[in-house]
């Protein structure tokens, strides 16, 4: 009990040593601090200047700041963005910086956009403390400014879309001790587990290991430790490498290693690769080619939180370009989520068939799990037959399980399953996709009979007697898409529904919409 509430205050500690050293990076004279680190990371300034890449004659002007121009993780950012573009009324002008240490770069291009008269700034903030007078700055001029991918020390800002880094870190924790586990390590002896992140001055990387560290906390076996030496990459993949070969060999003990972003994942597989670590666990961020094949191999065990960051993106220019019109939001930040990607999710279709026979439902719900729910659906989409997507996420969950405790964050799950199996037509495909979310498939229906599909679910989830009698009320956001006109595969077709569903909740919630 002793070494229990001992290793608690470490890793509070551990906490503490990041958030000061968060904070800290914003206290200090920014430009010097600035300089330096890029300096060392680059030897020069990384501003990479704006390019107009939709409608350069258009009046209105919307000018994007990214943390780093380039990467798998940014072109799919891009490809959002640009998206977004062609469906609007504006000249967007894209530029950023090509090293995530250099602010200075990111404040000269704030400056710059406000001078060449931008109506609106999306903003990926390089650093949380940084970056928060600049947005001042701009609001005071009447200038919207929507965050992506991080948010700032500040309520400066209109709308910021971004993962929910806290939940994400737990998430990966709790991903790292089961693959653990699997991998035979006993919780009787003792190994070390070590944190690769690209910086400590991002909100969303603090975040992303304080969610790590609370979740270890509390479910770690008492001899599977932290390491201390947390390493900064600045978005740098080699760096990432060189940091990941010297973690490996200071800690003989280290049998898993957490990737706080894409490029510190990338220089894990790599590293773990050329080594031929098969004995480390690797639990990552996003899905660069090297991730892609570094979990897709059998002899190591990896996985990654992909994150939506072409919803970032897209919808951070849809969001924009209406605020600039005059409509307010109602709400301030968005969650976009994270899918998880192991070797399941990678295998190849013949690979999936098999896999279903072993596992194919979700062991709290009993309806479909991703994995099976995925391949089912394919195997309708190749009839090329019409039917429609949707996506059902549980509204307020975290708050609701939080508040009421797990059990009934359990009860609150298998009720709307129940819900989903008893409400939509027979022969329609029932999945959890995850977490609180859910998928649903009808076929040979009409636009019309699924709202009022969705109309029946709304009513019969909308009340929940709790273990101790209290009843409580629940509601559910959805967004739908059609096949094959908003997508002609299971990806597409969670882009489109996905889509939906976050204007839903960007509209107060509770309610379906088809993209």
């Amino acid at each position: 009990m002793k070494k229990a509430k001992k290793r608690l205050i470490i890793t509070s500690l551990l906490i503490t040593i990041l958030i000061v050293a968060f904070l800290f990076s914003g206290c200090s004279n920014v430009s010097k601090y600035a300089k330096s680190k890029s300096e060392k990371a680059s030897g020069e300034s990384a501003v990479v200047e704006y390019t107009c890449v939709s409608k350069p004659k258009s009046e209105k002007k919307i000018y994007v700041i990214l943390k780093n121009y380039h990467g798998d993780y940014w072109k799919t950012v891009i490809e959002g963005i640009e998206r977004a573009a062609k469906e609007i009324d504006a000249g967007v002008y894209l530029g950023g910086i090509d090293n995530e240490t250099d602010i200075d770069g990111q404040i000269s291009l704030m400056e710059k956009a406000v001078k060449e008269g931008a109506d609106g700034i999306l903003l990926a903030p390089a650093n949380s403390n940084s970056l928060a007078d600049s947005c001042e700055k701009v609001r005071k001029k009447k200038i919207p400014v929507v965050l992506i991918d991080s948010s700032i020390n500040s309520t400066e800002f209109d709308v910021c879309y971004m993962t929910d880094n806290i939940d994400a870190g737990e998430m990966a924790a709790k991903e790292m001790l089961t693959m653990l586990h699997d991998a035979g390590n006993s919780p009787q002896e003792p190994l070390a587990v070590g944190i690769l992140l690209s910086s400590d001055a991002s909100q969303a990387m603090v975040n992303r290991v304080s969610g790590f560290l609370d979740y270890w906390a509390k479910y770690a076996p008492t001899k599977w430790e932290i390491t201390k030496d947390i390493a900064l990459n600045g978005g740098d993949v080699k760096k990432a490498e060189s940091d990941a070969a010297k973690l490996l060999k200071k800690n003989e003990n280290i049998k898993g290693i957490y990737g706080c972003n894409n490029t510190s994942t990338v220089g894990i597989a790599k590293t773990l690769t050329k080594q031929k670590r098969t004995d480390i666990v690797m639990v990552g961020f996003d899905m660069a080619e090297e991730t892609k094949q570094f979990i897709k191999d059998s002899d190591y065990r990896g996985v990654s939180l992909m994150q939506k960051q072409d919803q970032m993106g897209y919808l951070g220019i849809g969001t924009l370009n209406s605020l600039i019109n005059g409509k307010k939001s109602e709400q301030k930040y968005f969650d976009t989520g994270v899918i998880m990607i192991d070797s399941d999710y990678l295998m190849e279709k013949k690979e999936k068939k098999r896999y279903i026979g072993l596992s194919s439902t979700d062991a709290l719900t009993g309806i479909l799990n991703r994995r099976a729910f995925q391949v089912e659906l394919e195997e309708q989409i190749r009839k090329k037959e019409p039917g429609f997507f949707i996506f059902i996420d549980v509204d307020n969950f975290k708050f609701y399980n939080d508040t009421y405790g797990h059990n009934n964050g359990d009860l609150c799950l298998k009720h709307f399953a129940k819900a989903i199996q008893e409400c939509f037509p027979e022969g329609s495909i029932l999945g959890r996709y995850g977490g609180d979310e859910f998928v649903v498939y009808l076929k040979d229906v009409t636009k019309e009979s699924v709202y009022i599909y969705m109309e029946k679910f709304q009513k019969m989830i909308a009340d929940l007697t709790l273990a101790t009698g209290e009843k409580v009320h629940l509601s559910a956001s959805a967004g739908g898409a059609a096949f094959p006109e908003q997508g002609e595969d299971f990806i597409s077709l969670c882009r489109s529904a996905d889509a939906a569903l976050y204007n839903v909740k960007q509209n107060g919630k509770g309610a379906f919409k088809i993209k």
